[in-house]
């Protein structure tokens, strides 16, 4: 049987809500930060043993989401824009705009303007096959540094086979709007990541300046089309990636010492996750593999970018299932 329920997520210092959504039979959930963008918190699956395992960096309370969680962007959505905007500024229609450089180490605007905000339950629903909501954002367009309001709705189900989620944007506007799509889960099993063993669909790579934004290159990149052991590698990248089942791209995990097996699958095609970034933090306890629309500064060199027209719709798939 499957459980649903939106529950109180309150310390001593500040008070917010989380989405659970839960397998009663095998101890797997799911839970959402509502008041922080809607960020995927914590996803638990069974090992091939059956025992619930930890797969996601998470915050226990939500003044260590305020104060960790956010600063490294634990499994949030990233909206109208993922990854960085150079020194915050991009050209579009006739008009330049200025946003908030809120990565100060680079001067960029990073991982755009929603993963903070609180988001709403529109349906929330469980059966003996799943669990399932429907949460939702109105950005009104308010910000002269992204003018172009919008609405976010996030489909949610989780099932035995683990968590799909489904992304619809539609713009709400009367203009045009330049606009990117990504999330931000970093995998974790309480093991080094040296010692996974890792799969990854991609086909270019794209090589990046000293402040990380991307060089008018990219390269062939195939090292990890079969599964082989992390080990020492290090990655800040972002990635083209190409469909390898049924029009999604599969990411392969394997920890061995977990015993644990999971696979993240990106939707690809027009308007859809066509891009990955991988980052490996220094610490190489966890692995941030994040499906994006499009590349880094994209709102300056157009690589993915969507351009959504008055009452246009876009939506994506991504899921992190059993394997």
């Amino acid at each position: 049987m499957f459980t649903a329920s939106v529950e109180p997520w309150q310390d001593a210092h500040n008070s917010s809500e989380i989405l659970r959504l839960s397998n009663d039979t095998t101890g797997a959930y799911a839970t959402f930060a509502m008041g922080y963008g809607a960020a995927l918190n914590e996803l638990v699956l069974p090992n091939a043993a059956g025992k619930p395992t930890p797969i996601t960096l998470s915050a226990a309370t939500p003044t260590d989401f305020l104060t960790i969680g956010l600063s490294n962007y634990y499994g949030t959505l990233l909206s109208p824009f993922p990854n960085r905007i150079k020194d915050g500024t991009y050209h579009w229609q006739g008009h330049d705009y200025k946003l908030t450089c809120n990565h100060a180490a680079e001067g960029h605007a990073i991982h755009g303007l929603v993963w903070d905000k609180p988001f709403v339950v529109q349906t929330i629903e469980a059966n003996e096959r799943e669990a399932k909501a429907t949460l939702a954002y109105q950005y009104d367009g308010s910000d002269f540094a992204f003018p172009f309001a919008y609405y976010l709705e996030l489909n949610l189900r989780f099932t035995a086979q683990g968590l799909f989620v489904h992304t619809v944007v539609i713009n709400t506007g009367h203009r045009t709007m330049p606009f990117g799509l990504g999330w931000h889960p970093y995998f974790s099993t309480g093991n080094p990541v040296d010692g996974w063993e890792v799969t990854l669909p991609t086909t270019n790579l794209y090589p990046v300046d000293q402040r990380m934004i991307p060089t008018d290159e990219h390269v062939p990149y195939t090292e990890f089309s079969s599964p082989q052991t992390f080990g020492e590698t290090h990655f800040d990248t972002c990635f083209s990636v190409a469909a390898t089942e049924a029009g999604m791209a599969v990411t392969t995990i394997h920890d061995p010492l977990a015993e644990i097996k999971f696979c993240i699958k990106q939707e690809v095609g027009v308007s859809k996750y066509n891009f990955l970034q991988v980052y490996s933090p220094a610490n190489r306890q966890s692995l941030a593999v994040e499906p994006m629309t499009c590349a880094p500064d994209a709102f300056n060199n157009g690589l993915g970018l969507i351009s959504l027209g008055t009452k246009e719709a876009m939506e994506a798939r991504w899921a992190v299932i059993q394997d």
